[in-house]
């Protein structure tokens, strides 16, 4: 079936990540309504419930756990049919796998050979994919800003 058609926040997304405004980083609202809308989506889809927890007897939290792990399953096993293949993803399958790039997380996915293994494919895909590469430099922006802020004299 084709992929459902794209959040209302997505457009939102992508002109926030493709062009931040100049000066100081903009403030986290948009960032914090796109979570939000993201999260009331994957709850109306039945993949994540929606809980309120308190800590300490005092403080509220709002948490998403996973419902049954099915839709988690189905995405890992996409992807790694994807990497492991010559099939072209899909364009959400493209963010999924750049995302996971940048954020290290095939690392423990994979063992250190099956990654040798798809290590070009991965990087073929981030370079196709314009959202992809701005998640990666987002993400890259993000890391080193934390690093230099952390050791400032290092820089």
């Amino acid at each position: 079936p084709p992929p459902p058609p794209p959040p209302p926040s997505a457009g939102r997304a992508r002109t926030w990540l493709k062009t931040p405004p100049p000066g100081p980083p903009p403030a986290p609202a948009p960032a914090d309504e796109i979570r939000e809308e993201a999260l009331g989506r994957l709850v109306e889809q039945e993949i994540l419930t929606q809980r309120e927890d308190r800590f300490l007897w005092a403080f509220r939290s709002r948490r998403y756990p996973v419902i049954d792990g099915k839709a988690e399953r189905e995405v890992k096993l996409r992807i790694m049919g994807v990497l492991f293949s010559d099939d072209l993803p899909d364009p959400r399958d493209f963010v999924i796998i750049c995302l996971a790039q940048a954020c290290g997380i095939f690392k423990s996915m994979l063992s250190p050979r099956e990654l040798d293994s798809v290590a070009a494919r991965i990087e073929q895909m981030r370079r196709m994919d314009l959202i992809g590469q701005a998640v990666s430099n987002a993400i890259w922006d993000i890391e080193s800003s934390l690093a230099m802020a952390v050791q400032p004299h290092a820089f």
